[in-house]
């Protein structure tokens, strides 16, 4: 099985990895190597934690190599069943399914009973899973996603073994979780949710990036979703080199004898636990949620910045935290398992959209490329023990799927999908080659995006599905995707300075966008587009310095003064 990590133990690294030990982390990154195909370590790392589970069904949080407890959590048996079910799905290793449900049985019988207050949420037990050194907290909305997803994992699996009891215990125990999130962690007065939950039955509003959790795996309303999201992109949460757990204090505007006068709240259960700190598991957690609520813009930003802290200190290395102030390391962990999976999973899971389920001899793809990418090829997509060749092509008014390659037995049905804003009409070229079509073509609305889906079964060993929708702008990433380029983006030293975006829109010949940037400095919006820009709106003084069609180009500066971020909303309008 896989470590958690190399370096030398800090107290503050405790919540990210125990250096040579198996233990936290290393959950994420079995679930990393099956989205890249590497399924032994996956596998192994299952088999490891099964076998240091406790007499009680607690999965550890880590061991030594005496196999001696270092660290308990409840979350990690959470996503022990999480893990697992991702696993079998991603494989069909119905053997390994066999041979460890009991350990699965257990844990997730351990998570049922962790519930005193039967109020359908399971109860932190440690610093670890409260985030927090108060005791007032009973359980957080990290835990609380996490045990969603647990659930929804046992039923998967136990519906697949047959056990329809068990399923629909933890379908309707799903269900409650589900409903509790959404209607008392939701603040709708502050449109946030909540840190966490206090023993009294009170709810602790502190911001933090850890509803992102609860998003990956779909548990919270998209609506609800859209503050959090927002904040995640903008520089409350995001620093040029990733995302922190909590809302970065910018620099502030009093003295220091004034800022020690201004009384601050008791501590009644806020975050301790990695305050301050920036982390690639943080921005991985962001980016995913990013991905799953149809944000690529922000989710690329977010996956590429992971990918390009692999350049800095160690090379290849993912270290486990950084300065919130300063691009600086702050762990003694040099290698995190679990900041190595958020390099893979949100570029697998996320902008490639590829979820094999060789259950049912599937796999999904829902690509969300950059602006500027016009393909894409990935080698050797695993679907149990089918794998074949991908490759993603996109112009300005089409995205062609080409599956070729084929290796292994079985037939194996591709849903493929894609995304355009909600006025653009979308539909599937009637020339599909070397496949029969299951299902579809279906289209559906997601606010603010329409989502186009066909199931194809391969009949050829080259297969070719083509969407043709209608020509619209797109923002290209404001971090160059040349990485010769790249690595000047991130600076050791350096505090952040760079562009925010927060969100796009296209809609009705005109492109919304949410910016934020530091006052004085000027930045450059490139949009890749069908048409000339003809007017920009929500500064004065702001015109296009290349209009024209193809790569346009728009100067912005952003006004005032002073060190902190400022948001300003643009309107482009093109001539169509």
């Amino acid at each position: 099985g896989m470590v958690s990590g190399f370096g030398t133990l800090e107290p503050a690294d405790a919540w990210v990895a125990k250096p040579n030990a198996f233990g936290i982390g290393t959950l994420w990154a079995a679930m990393a190597a099956d989205a890249y195909g590497d399924q032994l370590p996956a596998t192994e790392t299952l088999r490891l934690a099964a076998r240091y589970q406790g007499i009680d069904g607690r999965i550890p949080t880590s061991t030594d190599a005496t196999h001696q407890v270092i660290a308990n959590r409840i979350a990690d048996t959470a996503l022990f069943l999480i893990a697992l079910e991702n696993h079998v799905r991603t494989w069909g290793d119905e053997n390994l399914l066999e041979e460890l449900w009991p350990a699965a049985q257990r844990a997730v019988t351990f998570l049922y009973g962790i519930d005193s207050e039967k109020d359908g949420l399971t109860n932190s037990l440690s610093e670890l899973d409260r985030w927090s050194r108060d005791n007032v907290v009973q359980t957080t909305i990290h835990l609380a996603g996490l045990w969603g997803a647990a659930l929804d994992a046992t039923a998967s699996l136990a519906e697949f073994l047959g056990e329809n009891d068990s399923a629909t215990r933890a379908r309707e125990a799903s269900a409650r979780v589900r409903a509790i999130l959404n209607d008392e962690f939701w603040n709708p007065a502050e449109r946030r949710f909540s840190f966490a939950k206090r023993v009294d039955g009170s709810f602790v509003g502190e911001r933090t990036v850890l509803p992102a959790v609860p998003m990956i795996f779909g548990l919270l309303d998209p609506g609800f979703a859209i503050p959090a999201l927002d904040s995640f992109s903008s520089s409350e949460f995001s620093r040029d080199w990733g995302v922190g757990l909590l809302p970065h204090a910018p620099p502030s505007e009093v003295s220091a004898n004034e800022t020690a006068l201004i009384p601050k709240p008791l501590s009644t259960g806020l975050p301790t636990v990695a305050a301050g700190l920036v982390s690639p598991v943080f921005t991985g957690w962001a980016a995913l949620a990013e991905y799953r609520n149809h944000r690529p813009d922000s989710g690329f930003a977010h996956a590429y910045t992971n990918l390009l802290l692999l350049e800095q200190a160690n090379p290849g290395y993912a270290s486990a935290a950084f300065d919130g102030n300063v691009l600086t390391s702050q762990s003694g962990v040099t290698h995190a398992a679990a900041s190595q999976a958020m390099t893979v999973l949100p570029v697998i899971w996320g902008m490639l959209g590829i979820r094999p389920d060789a259950l049912n001899n599937s796999v999904s793809i829902n690509p969300q490329l950059p602006a500027d990418w016009s393909r894409v090829n990935v080698d050797r997509v695993r679907v149990g023990d089918r794998e074949f060749r991908l490759q993603v092509r996109k112009t300005a008014d089409r995205i062609q799927f080409q599956v070729d390659r084929w290796r292994g037995g079985g037939n194996t049905e591709l849903r493929l999908s894609t995304h355009v804003p909600i006025d653009v009409d979308i539909s599937l070229d009637a020339n599909v080659i070397g496949a029969e079509i299951i299902e579809g073509p279906i289209i559906e609305q997601h606010p603010p995006d329409r989502l186009a889906t066909v199931v194809i079964r391969p009949t050829a060993d080259l297969s070719t599905v083509t969407f043709v929708h209608g020509p619209y702008p797109r923002l290209i990433s404001p971090i160059p995707d040349r990485l010769t380029e790249a690595r000047s983006y991130l600076q050791q030293g350096a505090s952040s300075s760079r562009l925010r975006v927060i969100r796009t829109r296209y809609l009705g010949g005109i492109m919304a966008i949410q910016i934020e940037g530091v006052p004085g400095r000027t930045y450059t919006l490139r949009i890749a587009t069908p048409w000339r820009v003809s007017q920009v709106t929500g500064l004065p003084d702001v015109y296009p310095t290349q209009p024209d069609a193809g790569i346009a180009t728009i100067d912005v500066t952003i006004p005032g003064s002073g060190p902190r971020y400022r948001l300003v909303n643009l309107e482009i309008i093109f001539e169509q």
